[in-house]
């Protein structure tokens, strides 16, 4: 047994030796909370960083911006005033074609509003409520070097729509500015932005379009073409079907927004500007407008093309046939309704249409509305079957107006007098004052009595017929036909039941038979000689209650006028033959006395040698001398005055000493300083019926060319010998006189225009409103009153007119019975 064995306790026994390690030093975890922290950190300092850069971007991409907003609202401030000068250094020169565009719109005050579209644009307000000529921005887009911007805004316009509605509508626009060396200017767009060239063919109508605009091109190019089928169907012509009609070119030319369409040498061919030129609709209210801009032109075209129109023969009436066409198709308003006839009757333009379809420098929009009034006419008397284009295609070979119109009705014009009173009569009916209006009080219980005399040299007649106004039923109560041309039937004013009848002359021609009718029935008739170089008698004149006439004729040569008197209660006598007197006289308002200027006397005095005034008795008899001067008067049934010199005097019968009432110098000292004429012709004042305080002056500047009219109105003391103020009421360059109503509270102005026709105003003498009447004949200047003074009625041709002033009331009457130029109350 081995020694080597030791024993052990089990408390001394234990486990094995472990077996020896090398000590090392323990190793760390990884540190990820401090990585995470060093993330943290770096992404705080990066996403610093980049927050402050994208600050300061969008701070510079804000600046930028507001500096391109601050040139954009210039540059439309700019162009507002059409400041030239100014607007050309706003703009970029990088092109010189568009940049001489630019000036011409802005010269033409065209910028932002282009005559294509003949709307009006419609400046926004500012925050002060102030308006300015520029757009607001709605968009800008920077390109990203921050040299090129594109603003879009948004430009609202105002436009009539075919129903002649105003109506707003809005199109968004976008403008290019690039950065210059010290602003953005005003540039024109580059090839990128408006893309490529597409080409669509439709049936009538091919388009040539910038992709750009290819949206809203689309749509119009079918909407023209089905408007050229349109057009076809108007004008009736199988070949205007039978073909592709006209290439339109949408250009991206700013030129073409010069002239709105550019047809070149072609009108086959049409270039007009792309709808971002002048906007784009932002809804379709917007895009109906737009496309009737361009259906517009479009349409045109297609019209002249076919009809075959060479300028520019009748151009003015050509473009009224075109608009009238234009309107039926449902792209122009028509300018005329009951109001606009109304304008036109208070504006004449007479003349007649020999003058209105004169080409002219100096045409009037409402000369224009006068041919619009004569397109509207012809639609009313043409034949059915006849085409607005059948008529514009035969204008340049027209004789002339008259033979152009009655190639295509039914019953032909005499002559050019008659087709004018056949467009005369026309506007008149389309008035509101041809409409059944009811009246603002009763109607008078009196009849109107209308008197027509001959019409032509051919065929001339004399009638009287009467209207009764409660019934409206017209009656003929005297009818002459195969009357002389010459032969003339006046009323008497004084006699609403008598008519004075230039009737004849008998089978020698040295004598002229002359009737009374009363009540349109033959009465009385005489015959006067008529002898070699003399003309007819003329009724001038009467006694206020229709018991004498007073006749007049002038000779040839320097003879004095010859007057005779013709006493109407003899004449229902059976004894009618009027005797001779010295001159023409002037009753008083109660017909008792004359006042008179001996014909010979009168046509040898001077101013410094004027003649004899007499007084004499109702007949001119029985006669005094009172004085010496001209233009005698009366103001009440013994009060009378005339001109003596320089100053116009007053007197009474038994006395019959003049008192100074008022002169020249007076009247001058009323009137403007920079308005007094050097030197004024005074004529007779007229005193104002049962007013006999109240005097009207008519006065001219001069005789000859140029003159002017002055009307003054003088209100005397009680006892009517002196003045106790002056007031002037008008001033007019035109021929015509003047009348006073029956109860002195209106005075009725007559004028004759320039080329025929003769203007109507009343003016109320109490509260001087005035007021113009419409123009309704060529020669009337006849106003009669009703007796109980709150109607008139007026002649016209081929109507009367009947009116209530203090209601300012008027409406028409028509009637088929010819020339009739006298009409009066019985």
């Amino acid at each position: 047994m081995s020694n080597e064995f030791e024993w052990k306790t089990e408390e001394e026994a234990g486990w094995e030796d472990e077996i020896a390690v090398p000590e090392t030093r323990p190793s760390r975890p990884f540190p990820w909370k401090l990585l995470a922290l060093v993330l943290v950190v770096a992404l705080v300092v990066v996403g610093g960083a980049r927050w402050q850069l994208n600050r300061q971007v969008s701070a510079a991409t804000a600046n930028v911006e507001n500096e391109v907003r601050a040139a954009h609202r210039f540059l439309h401030q700019v162009a507002g005033r059409q400041d030239e000068d100014l607007f050309r250094s706003l703009l970029s020169g990088r092109d010189m074609a568009w940049t001489e565009v630019q000036k011409t719109l802005v010269a033409e005050g065209w910028f932002g509003n282009p005559p294509l579209l003949g709307w009006t644009a419609v400046p926004p307000a500012t925050d002060a409520g102030q308006t300015v000529t520029a757009t607001v921005p709605l968009t800008i887009t920077l390109s990203p070097d921050f040299f090129t911007a594109e603003v879009q805004s948004e430009q609202d316009y105002q436009l009539l729509n075919p129903q002649g509605m105003t109506e707003t509508v809005t199109l968004r626009q976008t403008a290019v500015y690039r950065k210059g060396e010290s602003r953005w200017l005003y540039a024109p767009p580059d090839d990128e932005f408006w893309g490529g060239m597409v080409f669509h063919s439709g049936a009538y109508i091919s388009v040539l379009y910038p992709e750009r605009d290819e949206a809203v091109v689309q749509r119009l190019a079918q909407d023209l073409d089905d408007l050229a089928q349109a057009v076809c169907r108007e004008l009736a012509m199988r070949r205007c079907l039978q073909r592709a009609l006209v290439q339109v070119r949408f250009s991206k030319e700013p030129a073409t927004l010069l002239s709105g369409a550019d047809t070149g040498f072609s009108l086959h061919i049409l270039s007009l500007p792309t709808p971002s030129l002048m906007g784009l609709p932002v809804d379709e209210a917007g895009y109906q407008a737009l496309f009737r801009a361009y259906g517009t032109v479009v349409a045109t075209t297609l019209i002249t093309q076919q009809v075959s129109y060479e300028c520019c023969r009748w151009q003015l009436l050509y473009e009224a046939l075109l608009d009238r066409q234009l309107h039926r198709l449902g792209l122009k308003a028509w300018p005329l309704d009951p109001a606009t006839y109304d304008q036109l009757l208070a504006q004449p333009v007479p003349g007649g249409l020999a003058r209105l379809l004169v080409n002219r420098p100096d045409f009037s929009a409402v000369e224009r509305k006068q041919i619009d009034a004569f397109v509207e006419f012809l639609e009313s008397v043409v034949s059915p079957q006849v085409t607005l284009a059948e008529m514009q295609g035969t204008l340049a070979d027209a004789r002339s107006m008259t033979a152009w119109v009655n190639q295509y009705v039914d019953t032909p014009f005499g002559d050019a007098i008659t087709l004018d009173q056949a467009l005369f009569r026309y506007m008149l009916q389309q008035t509101t004052y041809a409409q059944a209006r009811q009246p603002p009080f009763p109607l008078s219980d009196a009849h109107i009595q209308l008197l027509c005399n001959a019409a032509t040299l051919n065929d001339a007649s004399m009638g009287v017929y009467e209207y009764m106004l409660a019934a409206e039923i017209w009656q003929a109560l005297f009818y002459e036909e195969g009357s002389l041309f010459w032969a003339v039937a006046q009323p008497v004013p004084t006699a609403p039941d008598l008519i004075f009848f230039v009737e004849f002359p008998d089978e020698h021609g040295d004598a002229i038979t002359y009737t009374l009718l009363e009540n349109g029935q033959r009465m009385a008739s005489f015959t006067l000689e008529m002898g070699a170089g003399r003309s007819n008698y003329f009724l001038w004149g009467g006694d206020p209650h229709g018991r004498y006439l007073l006749l007049a004729r002038w000779d040839v040569g320097d003879t004095p006028p010859d007057f005779r008197l013709l006493d109407v209660a003899a004449c229902r006598q059976g004894a009618c033959r009027p005797w001779p007197v010295d001159g023409p006289l002037i009753w008083s308002p109660d017909g008792r006395h004359t006042l008179a200027i001996l014909s010979e006397e009168a046509e040898t005095s001077t101013p410094s040698d004027p003649p004899v005034i007499w007084l004499g008795d109702a007949t001119g008899a029985n006669r005094q001398a009172v004085g010496v001067g001209l233009g005698p008067f009366w103001l009440d049934e013994s009060t009378y005055g005339y001109q003596r010199l320089e100053e116009w005097v007053t007197a009474v019968i038994g006395e019959n000493t003049p008192r100074r009432l008022f002169t020249v110098e007076d009247l001058l000292a009323v009137m403007p300083q920079a308005q007094r004429p050097q030197s004024l012709a005074i004529g007779s004042p007229i005193a104002a019926p049962g007013q006999p305080g109240q005097l009207l002056v008519r006065v001219n500047s001069h005789s000859g060319p140029g003159q002017i009219a002055y009307l003054f109105a003088l209100t005397l003391t009680p006892d009517l010998s002196q003045v106790q103020s002056i007031s002037q009421l008008s001033a007019s360059g035109q021929e015509g006189w003047h009348d006073i109503s029956p109860d002195g509270r209106w005075l009725v102005a007559y004028e004759s225009l320039r080329f025929g026709g003769v203007a109507v105003a009343l003016q109320n003498l109490q509260t001087g409103d005035l007021r113009a009447l419409p123009s309704i004949s060529s020669n009337s200047f006849n106003l009669s009153w009703s007796p109980d003074g709150r109607w008139y009625i007026r002649a016209g041709d081929g109507l009367l007119a009947l009116g209530a002033p203090d209601a300012n009331y008027e409406r028409y009457i028509f009637h088929d019975y010819g020339a009739c130029d006298q009409v009066f109350w019985k």
